[in-house]
């Protein structure tokens, strides 16, 4: 498989109708004043929401204690329209979160969420509202909207609270240096400021990482230096060490700053575990042997790096260079999968059936690979076959799959098997250069020679583009684009309203984007196939690369590309991110192209890699030539 892109209660207790509850809120609480370690009983009133006349109903309520954030899941008891349940808090809880959902339809209270913050008696603890402005700041993986401003006032909440005491356990200065309001930033700033001549190594390290995050990096650079010589084995230093690991690409450097490492008593497990790991990819990869053992034998700890091995078990299998031990990674990875599989365990912000299904779809990908490499070896077809099945069956519409599924069939024997799979494929608009090879080698198979498979082709992919066309009418919207100037890659402006009366394809992308890079070369023929139609304009939109200096790098990824891209740069927002425009768009995960008519609508929104050249040239082609009409 191709590298990722790249997861029953107690009876409810009698409910009396004074329960409190937010004004007008579906959910109802059994006390306003909920405590930590305590039960609650909670009501839901499915009038008006959209759970309203569905069954088995579940509330998941996500704990923010600082440290592990645990998900309970509770099923709901029904009676008429109110569901019930009950959840003890957990003890270190400062602010929790609920949602109601079955299956995919979920009520976070139109984003906002249901939050509520724990008490002591009728008072909110200390750090009750700071947890509520953590939920508003991470949003999404407790099911809610990021919001600044919420977050902002849950933390301005917990500072009036306690600013007669100590300070805020954990002060949320980003919040303040976030702000629009010069006075809160001068608050922020002074309070780093006060961080850094504190002495202590957390204030220390805490004022370091404010000021990377404000792109202060001089500041941060010689706090980080004073720190270093104050606290040698401390977190500022083992920190400054991992940073220079993973900044250089130089082995022999990488192992020597790692021995460094090694050595402090304090350095984190998995960090670790992370820089042995690339040490023997790093050393395998160089033809090192001797190393590659010495440092595959030291990985103790393996949950956490299954991509990676994955990844790498992949690499060599295509290159077709150390398959046994590429087939050793990749049996490891799908053993320590399975385990997880068949005994998940819930972590932060997901619940435990949350992780099965994430690890089901990791060990789909890391079983894909592992019978990959087993047909690269020659080795047993047949068991090879019968191991990649269900793998299939689960994943019938995903071409790399299937391109790994097909082979094994011919490998067999089986063309007409092979033959029906791929034409599912085609048909979907998903065929790849490696399953259309197939597929004609599945026809000269059964006829002996290629006469008719041009026109045989030519009727599968016809049966796609309309199926194509089908989908994408019901996608279609008609709203108006965000107007935006942005800078190409030599300075010049380029505006949306210059090209009005035009299509124009607007695709936000970054260099370390893995999935952006997977469909640039479809881009590149979509560009190609448009480039003597006047009103079609291609934008490509580089945000959210890291640091400061970016500009050179995007050039020479576009250059070593020879992509004829125009490229322009997004801008700075007011929090210091490269995510003006894309802001406004309102994007959350890229690569996200938008389709704009030649009156300025976006007629489609289309986010992720299609999984080949062809499949990205289909979608894009016919989202264009359907905002034209």
């Amino acid at each position: 498989m191709k590298t990722t892109k790249l997861l029953a209660l107690l009876p409810a207790l009698f409910f009396i109708h004074a329960s409190y509850a937010q004004d007008r809120s579906p959910i109802t609480l059994s006390t306003p004043y909920p405590e930590a370690g305590k039960k609650i009983a909670i009501t839901y009133n499915t009038t008006g929401t959209a759970l309203n006349g569905k069954d088995s109903l579940k509330a998941r309520v996500y704990y923010i204690d600082n440290k592990n954030f645990p998900v309970d899941e509770i099923a709901l008891k029904q009676n008429g329209r109110l569901w019930h349940g009950e959840v003890t808090i957990t003890d270190s809880t400062k602010a929790f979160v609920v949602k109601v959902l079955r299956d995919t339809i979920i009520d976070n209270n139109k984003g906002k969420g249901y939050v509520y913050v724990i008490y002591n008696g009728q008072k909110a603890i200390r750090g009750a509202y700071g947890a509520k402005a953590y939920i508003y700041q991470i949003g999404k993986p407790v099911g809610v909207t990021a919001d600044m401003a919420e977050a902002t006032a849950a933390y301005e909440k917990e500072i009036e609270l306690y600013s007669n005491k100590k300070s805020v356990k954990t002060p949320n200065y980003a919040l303040m240096l976030r702000s629009s309001d010069p006075a809160k930033r001068d608050i922020a700033n002074k309070a780093i400021d006060s961080l850094a001549k504190s002495g202590t190594e957390v204030n220390m390290f805490l004022a370091i990482t404010l000021l990377r995050s404000e792109r202060k990096n001089e500041l941060a650079d010689s706090l980080t230096a004073i720190g270093k010589e104050k606290y040698p084995n401390g977190n500022i230093a083992m920190t400054a060490l991992q940073n220079e690991f993973y900044a250089t690409t130089d082995l022999a450097k990488k192992d020597s700053i790692y021995q460094l490492y090694s050595k402090n008593s304090h350095a984190v497990k998995f960090a670790t575990q992370h820089m042995i790991a690339l040490l023997a990819f790093g050393y395998l990869k160089a033809d090192n042997m001797g190393k590659y053992h010495q440092y595959k034998k030291q990985i103790t700890y393996s949950a956490d790096l299954n991509l990676m091995f994955n990844n790498t078990a992949y690499f060599y299998a295509v290159s077709g260079k150390h398959l046994p031990e590429a087939e050793e990674l990749s049996k490891e990875t799908v053993d320590s999968i399975t385990a997880q599989v068949n005994h998940p365990v819930s972590k932060s912000f997901q619940t435990a059936n949350e992780i099965k299904a994430g690890n089901m779809q990791l060990l789909d990908i890391c079983t894909d690979t592992y019978t990959y490499i087993l047909y690269k070896e020659g080795k047993n077809y047949a068991e090879a076959l019968k191991i990649e099945a269900p793998v299939w069956e689960r994943n019938k519409l995903n071409a790399g799959i299937t391109e790994n599924y097909a082979s094994l069939l011919i490998a067999n024997g089986d063309y007409t098997k092979a033959t029906e799979i791929i034409e599912v494929i085609v048909k979907s608009g998903k065929a790849t250069t490696v399953l259309k090879d197939a597929l004609k080698k599945c026809y000269l198979h059964k006829n002996g020679n290629d006469n008719g498979f041009d026109e045989y082709m030519a009727q599968l992919n016809a049966v796609s583009a309309q199926n194509a066309k089908e989908s994408l009418v019901k996608q279609m919207i008609n709203i108006p684009a965000p107007a935006f100037t942005l800078k190409d890659l030599d300075g010049n402006p380029v505006s949306l309203a210059s090209l009005k009366g035009k299509t124009v394809i607007v695709d936000f992308w970054a260099t370390w984007c893995g999935p952006c890079k997977a469909s640039m070369p479809g881009m590149q023929i979509a560009v190609n196939k448009y480039k003597s139609d006047p009103n079609v304009k291609f934008l490509f939109i580089d945000v959210w690369e890291n640091g400061d200096n970016y500009l050179p790098k995007v050039k020479k990824f576009i250059g070593d590309n020879k992509y004829t891209f125009d490229v322009l740069v997004d801008e700075k927002d007011q929090s210091g991110q490269q995510a003006k425009v894309i802001s406004q768009f309102k994007v959350d995960g890229i690569p996200t192209k938008f389709i704009i008519d030649g009156k300025g609508n976006i007629r489609f929104k289309h986010v992720g890699y299609d999984g080949s050249d062809d499949a990205v040239v289909s979608v894009v082609s016919s989202m264009i030539d359907m905002a034209k009409m």
